[in-house]
C-alpha cells in the first residue's frame, strides 16, 4: 500500500500535459500512501518491545526512532545534492528518480518482512485464543485514559520535531540570508546529532529511572523555551545555533524513552491500536498542525517566538503525564 503509490508518483504526467489532474493525482496517491504509513512506526515500537530482553528493552525500542532519522537523513542528503549538482535535470524527469527507488526499496522491504516471525507474547495469545476483537471504538471507550496519556507522553515530542523540522529552518535562513543549501546541510547535521543520541539514552534508560529522564528533559525544555523567545526577537545568531543544539539532547532522550512506555501501558491484546493512536493523534494534531500554528500566532503576537506558548503548553502536558508514570517499573502498569 506504500510501494505501489510511490512509484506511480514518479509515473505521473506533468502539469504542462496533464493540467489540473497532474497535482491531482499526485495528492491522492500521496493520500493513499498517507493511509498505510500512519502504521509504521506504531508497529515497529510494538514488535521491537516485544521482542526484547527486560535486560535492554528500552535500549533495543529506542531503536525505533533511529530508522526513521536515517530515512530522513538519507533523504535530504540526496536531494540536497542532487538539486544542487543536477538543477536542470531535477526540474525534467530527474524528480522521479526518489520516487522510483522508494518503490524498489519498498518491494525489498516487503521481502524482508516476509522472513519476520511474530512476537512471542503475540504467539502465546493466539495459543490460548486471546486475540482482541474489540473495534477501535470499542477500544477508545474501554482505553481513553490510556490512550490519551500515551498522547500526552508524545506530545512534546510531535510538537518540537515539527516545530524544528520546518518553521526553525525557515525563520533561521530568513534572518541570516543563507541560501538554501546551506540551511539544508544545517538540518542534516542536527537531524545527524539527534540520532546519535537517541541509542545512548536509550542504553541509560535501561540503568536509570526512564521516569526522572523522561520529566527532566520536559522541564529543560521549558527551560530552553523561556530563553529561546528572547532570542527570537533580538534575532540573535550565535544564541540561536546554541539553543538549538542544546534543544536535540531533551528531544533525543524523550525519542529514545516514548516508544518503550508508550507501548508499556497497554495490554497486549490491544497493543499495536492502542500504540497507533496515542503516536498518530499526537503527531497529526499536536504535531502535525503546529507549523500552521506558529504561523498564525507569529502573525497575531508580531513576534517570531511566539510559537514558544504553544510548544511551552505542549510540554507541560507531557511533564504531567511522565509524572503519573509509576515508580515501580513492572509491566502491569
Amino acid at each position: 500500500m506504500m510501494t505501489i503509490p510511490t512509484f506511480l508518483m514518479g509515473c505521473l504526467p506533468t502539469y504542462a500535459s496533464f493540467g489540473f489532474w497532474a497535482p491531482a493525482l499526485f495528492y491522492l496517491l500521496r493520500f493513499l500512501q498517507s493511509i498505510p504509513a500512519s502504521g509504521e512506526i506504531p508497529g515497529a515500537i510494538c514488535f521491537l518491545y516485544e521482542n526484547a530482553d527486560k535486560k535492554n528493552i528500552k535500549y533495543l525500542t529506542s531503536w525505533t526512532f533511529v530508522g526513521n532519522q536515517i530515512g530522513a537523513i538519507l533523504g535530504l542528503t540526496v536531494t540536497v545534492l542532487t538539486d544542487w549538482l543536477l538543477a536542470e535535470f531535477m526540474m525534467t524527469w530527474g524528480w522521479r528518480i526518489s520516487f522510483w527507488l522508494g518503490g524498489f526499496l519498498g518491494l525489498l522491504a516487503v521481502y524482508l518482512r516476509h522472513t519476520l516471525i511474530e512476537t512471542p507474547i503475540f504467539k502465546n495469545l493466539m495459543s490460548h485464543h486471546h486475540i482482541d476483537k474489540e473495534t477501535t471504538k470499542e477500544l477508545i471507550s474501554n482505553h481513553k485514559g490510556r490512550i490519551l496519556w500515551g498522547v500526552g507522553f508524545g506530545a512534546v515530542l510531535a510538537v518540537t520535531f515539527y516545530i524544528f523540522a520546518t518553521y526553525i529552518p525557515v525563520y533561521f535562513g530568513a534572518i541570516t540570508n543563507l541560501d538554501t543549501f546551506t540551511v539544508s546541510w544545517v538540518i542534516i547535521f542536527l537531524i545527524t546529532f539527534m540520532t546519535i543520541f537517541i541509542p545512548i539514552f536509550g542504553k541509560l534508560a535501561d540503568k536509570f529511572s526512564s521516569k526522572n529522564m523522561l520529566i527532566y528533559s520536559s522541564l529543560f525544555v521549558l527551560l530552553l523555551l523561556m530563553l529561546l523567545y528572547p532570542f527570537l526577537d533580538s534575532k540573535n545568531v550565535i544564541g540561536l545555533i546554541v539553543l538549538g543544539s542544546l534543544f536535540l539532547l531533551p528531544i533525543s532522550c524523550i525519542a529514545a524513552v516514548y516508544p518503550y512506555w508508550v507501548a508499556h501501558i497497554f495490554h497486549p491484546k490491544v497493543r499495536y491500536t492502542g500504540t497507533g493512536l496515542a503516536f498518530n493523534l499526537a503527531g497529526s494534531f499536536m504535531g502535525g498542525l503546529s507549523p500552521a500554528i506558529a504561523l498564525l500566532m507569529t502573525e497575531y503576537f508580531k513576534n517570531p517566538g511566539a510559537f514558544s506558548w504553544y510548544v511551552f503548553f505542549w510540554a507541560i502536558i507531557s511533564t504531567i503525564s511522565y509524572l503519573r508514570i509509576p515508580e515501580k517499573n513492572n509491566h502491569s502498569v
